[in-house]
């Protein structure tokens, strides 16, 4: 929701009173009608909330521009920018926000410092509380730099009443980033949330949840082509006919379907370091959602504390693939469940409704997506599944036509079937339906026959860089986002269809990115309008681009307001400004206090006008309060001196004592603060203070009592002080010193318990939510009998190695932490096994010729699977150059610290310039970890080697030991960026190899497994074993998520 003229312009000179014809709208009400209220209808249906909030990104040189002079200076102006906003939704659509974030990132990219938002909080939450909207913090891109801004606006105590969530975004940082703005969060009584990340995989989920402790969790860039690889979350096909699941819907899926609005996340605890799970009450039924992001074949794995005899339904989604139901499920009589969790992939278990349920439609689609003349055939298929495995059968049904043509269905009774007969251009309609059990369900599908290729379409240009253009800048960034169905190459030229007399606009290529252009020399105000040409194939299509330059104008001229005396007891006194404004733009106010005696607090009245009052003007002093006038772009302050002195009938300050707490005592709890006071004229009122810093309001009548919460502050010495206030302004201050005291009687709670054995030790690891001291108890029974060496540090993160191990052996052990209180905890029992059994290749797919579906796949597309070249087999991954982003696919494995392993691939190269092309290993001290490793988490990376230059089949290879710490091994293949944006590489047979094995968790294989082995055989995850068993145990409690 953009005002006009580029957001360049004020509506008026009074930030109280908006000129609502000056806001337009357009944009705001599109979302509302066509995304916002059919989502809130739909939930509605499902009996569900509907939530959303809104925000809005000033960045200095992105895509949104920077925030205007006139917002930036006038809290009054940003509040009366986003009430437009919200009483648009409100009043013409009935939709009210939750929250509005002020600045998309704060303080990363923009100039909205917590100096600068804690006003615009301040100005702006009382005005929107009548509404029930409060304001969500997102500072900073990543979790550490958010937490840091939130600290910092732990000094603006004004704009906390008015803050209903924090927020943060993913692009880096650390778990200690996210376990701070979590107990910050839970401090405050907030809930927290993660909005906004690229490159996201199901494991973020987890860490966000438990980590971060987040109540909302977003998907940002949900959307990919379909007829791009990796095609994003949701793929949208770009002829209009087609949306449907991408590459990592069916994950997500497996959590959200069935942890809805309302159900509460609840303690789930697994004692593998290999699956992770996450569980959710709602309405008295729980849904646990477990998945292993490293390993290989499944997981055997025991869910306890689920409901005794309950029927569950059992789904999961693997990889990339479509989800599916894996049948019912009926827990024993102690609320036990078996399950097998597959590798890289998700599995739920949730409460059966008891009934037969109609079976899902998990794709419809045609191949090729739509067809261009003279071809006239395609193939239709469509996939389902049913929660109670019934069969299911499938019909297909031409619905629409063009006038003439008779589509011919060959098999329209199995799920894939041909179509023919599709002989003139239009869209043809489709119908699947699917039966199962008492069952029917549809779904339609749409395909566009086009007559002949067609042309490129140009869905936007823009200009960037400044976004807006105002004298003395010359130059701003011109670009367009275009696509071509066919995905032929489009070549893109600029040029200046008008500007200013006089005028020369000078249009050069940006570096690397060939879609767009700076456009200089624009060096009078006025309108250049400039077109871009798009050609691909025979098509050339054009899109013309109006940038206004606006002049620099000239600084309001603002009169220096008259200095003021007041005498008390009058506390306020009223200032008046003037400015004029050579140019004729509207000129905003906005008055501020600059310095006042210590503990002073003066108030303002409608600060956003020209004449305002200040009241509480209690302090004997000198009170300076600094106006600003504002046009479209300059601001100017004037100051203003308010001499606040004692009126000349009484000088006599009162007297005041503190009777409660006594000095130098020891307190805890709740405790009342008492005080007497007496005056010759008279008490106006006692003020209790902490440390200097008001607590409550000031009391005006005797007894003067406060009841304190003394568990708001630490531990330790603090200083409590009464202030006496006569009518004449006089003060005197009473203190005591005090020992706060309150006993902590709850035991750390441990977590993120992990083994990592060598043949003859093992490293130990887990965290605890406070800092406690380290201990392990181990043995070769669950009666343990011997102990670690007692860590009397006090850490959150624990690790402690034992040695003297026999090789092969299965090992108990638990773990015990005790924090500053003394107060213990002991986890429940593990295992691990010592061995030193050499490992097979690690990888799975090493050759791709399962088509990668084991590989994890970044963000950005250009990749396939092709039949040649190849190294050897029939597969090999192709990757095309890109000149704008890396491409990439990976897989992590388990390794243990301390190992060895041997890492080897083949690498070809077609047109990719120097190193272009590489294969590296990343070492990180945590499972799970999305596209893009956090600091913290990487330990190390070793580069096998690059390539470039050559289309020869290389072997890139090295021998690596495991640093200390480390828990998996990324491999990668992956493109650089590059300028030309062309070549392409390929990549073949690879290996990780670990020399000489380890194990880090050794358990029992309850089923045949894939590779060798007998059931029942003892194995380490790294030994080969497809199959294992590995205890889970769900300590479900009805305790709120932070």
């Amino acid at each position: 929701n953009r005002r006009e003229w580029e957001d360049v312009v004020n509506d008026n000179a009074d930030p109280y009173t908006a000129n609502p014809a000056a806001f337009v709208s357009t944009k705001a009400d599109r979302l509302a009608v066509e995304w916002l209220k059919p989502l809130e209808q739909r939930l509605a249906a499902r009996g569900e909330p509907f939530r959303f909030y809104l925000d809005t990104s000033f960045y200095l040189g992105g895509s949104t521009g920077t925030i205007e002079p006139w917002m930036l200076g006038s809290p009054g102006e940003c509040a009366e920018w986003w009430l437009q906003i919200v009483n648009r939704f409100r009043s013409v659509h009935g939709l009210t926000p939750e929250n509005i974030a002020l600045c998309n990132e704060a303080g990363y990219g923009n100039v909205i410092t917590p100096a600068v938002m804690a006003p615009m909080i301040a100005e702006l939450g009382p005005r929107l509380a009548p509404m029930g909207v409060k304001i969500m913090l997102i500072p900073m891109s990543e979790p550490d730099g958010a937490l840091a801004y939130m600290n910092t606006m732990l000094g603006y105590p004004a704009a906390w009443p008015y803050i209903g969530e924090l927020a943060y975004h993913l692009y880096g940082g650390s778990t200690a980033g996210k376990n701070g703005i979590r107990d910050l969060a839970k401090s405050k009584g907030l809930p927290t949330a993660q909005t906004e990340h690229l490159n996201y995989s199901i494991g973020d989920v987890y860490d966000d949840m438990v980590e971060g402790g987040v109540s909302y969790w977003d998907l940002y860039g949900m959307n990919g082509s379909t007829n791009a690889v990796g095609g994003g979350v949701v793929s949208l096909g770009l002829d209009g006919t087609t949306v449907r699941p991408g590459t990592h819907f069916w994950k997500y899926r497996q959590v959200m379907q069935h942890a809805r609005p309302g159900a509460v996340r609840i303690g789930a605890t697994s004692d593998s370091t290999t699956v992770r799970v996450l569980s959710f009450e709602r309405l008295g039924e729980i849904s646990t959602m477990l998945w292993a992001p490293t390993g290989a074949g499944t997981f055997s794995t025991l869910v306890t504390g689920l409901k005794p005899s309950r029927v569950y339904g059992t789904s999961q989604a693997l990889n990339s693939g479509v989800y599916r139901e894996l049948g019912l499920q009926t827990s024993d009589a102690q609320g036990r469940l078996t399950v097998n969790v597959p590798a890289y992939g998700v599995l739920t278990i949730y409460p059966y409704a008891g009934v037969n349920q109609p079976p899902m439609i998990t794709s419809t689609v045609s191949s090729p997506e739509f067809v261009t003349r003279p071809a006239s055939s395609l193939t239709l298929t469509a996939t389902a599944t049913d929660a109670e495995l019934d069969v299911l059968t499938f019909s297909w049904a031409v619905t629409t036509k063009p006038t003439g043509t008779a589509p011919v269905i060959a098999s329209p009774s199995f799920a894939t079937t041909a179509v023919s007969g599709l002989t003139a251009a239009g869209t043809y309609g489709f119908t699947c339906t699917v039966r199962g059990g008492p069952h029917t369900v549809v779904r339609d599908l749409l395909v566009n026959v086009f007559a002949a290729n067609q042309p490129p379409v140009i869905m936007v240009t823009t200009n960037r860089s400044p976004v807006t253009v105002t004298l003395p800048t010359t130059s701003t960034v011109l670009g367009h986002s275009s696509f071509d169905l066919e995905n032929e190459a489009m070549t893109t030229t600029w040029s200046t269809l008008s500007s200013p007399p006089g005028t020369s606009p000078a249009l050069v290529a940006v570096t690397g990115n060939a879609t767009r252009v700076t456009a200089s020399n624009l060096t009078v105000a006025g309108t250049y309008v400039f077109r871009t040409t798009i050609s691909a194939g025979p098509h050339t299509v054009t899109k013309d681009h109006t940038v206004i330059v606006h002049p620099a104008g000239n600084a309001p001229v603002v009169s220096a307001p008259t200095p003021l005396t007041v005498t008390l007891p009058t506390t306020s006194a009223s200032l008046n400004a003037t400015a004029t404004d050579a140019d004729g733009d509207a000129c905003t106010f906005w008055w501020n206090l600059k310095s006042a005696p210590t503990g002073a607090a003066p108030v303002f009245t409608l600060p956003g006008r020209a004449a305002t009052t200040v009241s509480n003007l209690t302090l004997v002093g000198a009170y300076v309060f600094t106006v600003t006038a504002i046009d479209r772009t300059h601001p100017v302050s004037r100051d203003v001196t308010v001499n606040v002195v004692a009126g000349s009938g009484d000088t006599t300050a009162p007297t005041v004592a503190l009777t409660a707490p006594a000095n130098v005592s020891t307190v805890s709890g709740t405790v009342t603060l008492t005080a007497t006071a007496s005056d010759n004229v008279g008490v106006i009122g006692v003020q209790f203070q902490i440390d200097g810093v008001n607590i409550g309001a000031e009391d005006t009548a005797a007894p003067y009592s406060l009841a304190w919460n003394s568990l708001l502050v630490a531990n330790g010495a603090h200083t409590i002080s009464a202030i006496a206030r006569d009518a004449a302004g006089n003060r005197t201050t009473a203190s005591v010193s005090v020992t706060v005291n309150n006993a902590d009687t709850v035991a750390p709670v441990i977590s993120a318990i992990s083994a990592n054995a060598t043949a003859t030790s093992a490293t130990i690891g887990w965290t605890t939510n406070e800092a406690a001291d380290t201990q392990v108890e181990y043995g070769t029974t669950t009666a343990y009998g011997s102990n670690s060496a007692l860590i009397t540090a006090k850490v959150t993160a624990h690790s402690q190695t034992i040695s003297g191990l026999t090789a092969g052996t299965l090992y108990h052990y638990r773990v015990k932490s005790r924090d500053a209180a003394g107060n213990l905890a002991t986890s429940a029992d593990a295992t691990f096994t010592t061995t030193a059994v050499a490992s097979a290749n690690l990888l799975i797919d090493p050759g791709f010729e399962n088509l990668g579906q084991s590989w994890m796949k970044t963000t950005f597309g250009g990749r396939s699977i092709v039949t040649s070249p190849v190294h050897s087999g029939t597969h090999a991954q192709q990757m095309l150059v890109s000149p704008q982003y890396t491409r990439g696919v990976y897989q992590d494995v388990a390794v243990s610290a301390g190992a060895v392993y041997d890492a080897s691939g083949w690498l070809s190269t077609n047109g990719v310039g120097g190193a272009g092309s590489r294969i590296d290993l990343q070492w990180m001290n945590m499972n799970g970890m999305g596209d893009t490793i956090p600091t913290a988490n990487l330990l190390r990376t070793d580069v096998l080697g690059t390539r470039g230059g050559t289309t020869a089949w290389t072997r890139l290879a090295g021998t690596y030991t495991a640093p200390a710490g480390a828990v998996a091994v990324r491999f990668r293949l992956f493109t650089e960026i590059d300028a030309d944006g062309v070549g392409s590489a390929w990549f073949d047979d690879h290996a990780v190899v670990r020399a000489a094995a380890t194990a880090s968790l050794e358990v029992e294989a309850s089923s045949q497994p894939a590779s060798s082995g007998a059931a029942g055989q003892r194995c380490g995850l790294g030994g080969g074993l497809a199959a294992f068993a590995v205890a889970l145990m769900l300590a479900l409690r009805s305790t709120k998520r932070r």
